[in-house]
């Protein structure tokens, strides 16, 4: 990994999140109940993240490791990806979000060959819609489908 700490960085709004919501539904340490042992085991598992990421990146700044531009610019569009897939799904349903995600980022990796990554965005997502919508019975959105 590069001087950002990427891992780290999940880790700990996984921990802040443990911390949180233990605290804040459960009562957190304040009374001996459900949100005791995750509201320890969030606070040691967020300064341990916290100490390891600012080791890995006194680490790597030291070995002038950074970052590009390009790197940022990727990380930023899969979060945008990610986001506009959540924002669309009940409205446009899964296999349409599912098929534009798979199809955009098959088309930032092989740019070439576009009508292969649209039938093959298609497919792909029919196929984890019939999987986990028909026979293990998940409810997915069907949005403009259905």
């Amino acid at each position: 990994m590069k001087a950002l700490p990427l891992t780290q960085i999940n880790i700990l709004v996984f921990a802040v999140a443990v911390i949180s919501i233990s605290t804040t539904q459960y009562g957190g340490v304040s009374t001996f109940g459900a949100g005791f042992m995750p509201t320890i085991l969030g606070t040691i598992l967020f300064f341990f993240t916290l100490a390891d990421g600012l080791i890995q990146y006194r680490k790597n700044c030291l070995a002038g490791e950074t970052l590009s531009s390009t790197e940022l610019k990727s990380i930023a569009l899969v979060v945008v990806a990610i986001a506009t897939f959540t924002l669309f799904l009940d409205r446009l349903g899964f296999v349409v979000c599912a098929s534009a995600l798979i199809f955009g980022l098959t088309t930032l990796k092989k740019p070439k060959g576009k009508l292969f990554n649209g039938v093959f965005a298609i497919v792909v997502s029919s196929a984890i819609y019939y999987l986990f919508g028909k026979v293990l019975l998940v409810a997915l959105p069907a949005g403009i489908l259905g």
